[in-house]
């Protein structure tokens, strides 16, 4: 149904029309979040926009937007210098390896800037990020069902049942405060029998040669804590730490100083100005959220809104122009 209005709107001219005269009203920027590229190799994980979709998207941005870092957003959010008309930035969220083997060439095609965010404990090491654990370990279950204290009794008796208690489990540790989640998910992974290779946190996440070789050829990086912890609840101490690790281990490995952070989650309850004033204070230029919206004069720069790219080009399309942003912020403020 999505890609049918989104088809719609781009054949009679809307998605264009709309981001014209929002634009011509207000200066605005829209930073795209993409987490993984790439081809669906594992059932376990995020999906991925396909490498043939995500070309078409950058060759789109290149031919009618300016691509921009979010060093210039956030110059720009200051007064240091102008935005250029259709403003993007492109940002990828954990680090992983695919951002480097499909995405990172076709960035390079089109001489476009990007900006990866890294939860550093991640990178180069052994370890997957929890909600890939989760799914690893439904996948690699060895009974057709899981009992647990935490997550009740889960069927994995089928393809359908294990994306379906894979979404049920990852939605049931988001609203538990981290060290219960972190326990309930080592008590799952005990229970389902699967023991997770490190070949497979290998294979997973980036290593610091290719953050690296990126870096040396155009692609910035941010710090996204060291632990991909949820900041909201945590203590001054345990966020400063977050937040300056991932951006010091980021710099010393780089030589090149980190001037933008992502948020872990980044939704409204997952960081709190507490927070966000370290990210200010630890000398970054801004930090990005999940919180749906385009980037505007005036827009706090740390607390700046992203979109997803969609499913497909038009779905992309209505993306950039901020008609789907705009009318999920009204729909929101409806309810």
């Amino acid at each position: 149904m999505q890609k049918t209005a989104a088809l719609l709107m781009n054949l009679c001219g809307l998605t264009s029309a709309y981001g014209t005269l929002r634009n011509h009203c207000a200066p605005r920027a829209v930073v795209l979040m993409y987490h993984r590229v790439g081809p669906h190799q594992d059932p376990w994980s995020l999906d991925p926009v396909s490498a043939a979709d995500f070309e078409r998207q950058v060759r789109y941005l290149s031919r009618y937007h300016t691509v921009i870092t979010l060093e210039q957003l956030a110059g720009w959010l200051r007064g240091e210098m102008q935005l250029p008309s259709r403003a993007a930035v492109i940002t990828f969220d954990d680090g992983y390896k695919d951002v480097f083997t499909y995405a990172y060439p076709v960035l390079k095609k089109y001489r476009t800037p990007a900006t990866v965010f890294l939860p550093t404990a991640y990178i180069g090491g052994s370890t997957l990020l929890w909600w890939d654990r989760v799914g690893y370990a439904v996948w690699k279950a060895e009974a057709k069902r899981l009992v647990s204290q935490e997550f009740g009794s889960l069927s994995l008796d089928s393809a359908r049942n294990k994306l379906r208690s894979t979404s049920l489990i990852v939605g049931a540790v988001r609203r538990l405060p981290d060290e219960e989640g972190a326990s309930a998910v080592d008590k799952l992974i005990e229970i389902s029998g699967a023991r997770i290779p490190v070949e497979v946190a290998t294979r997973t996440m980036l290593s610091w040669d290719e953050v690296e070789e990126m870096s040396n050829n155009g692609i910035e990086f941010g710090a996204h804590t060291h632990n991909h912890r949820k900041l909201a609840g945590l203590s001054v101490e345990e966020t400063r730490y977050e937040i300056t690790r991932s951006k010091n281990e980021i710099e010393e490995r780089l030589g090149k100083r980190v001037t933008s952070f992502a948020y872990p989650y980044g939704l409204p309850s997952d960081f709190d100005s507490a927070s966000v004033d370290i990210v200010r204070e630890s000398g970054f230029q801004c930090g990005v959220a999940t919180i749906r919206g385009m980037v505007s004069c005036g827009t706090d720069a740390y607390r700046l809104g992203r979109v997803g790219p969609g499913s497909n080009l038009d779905m992309f399309k209505v993306s950039l122009s901020g008609l789907h942003a705009d009318a999920m912020s009204l729909l929101s403020r409806g309810s």
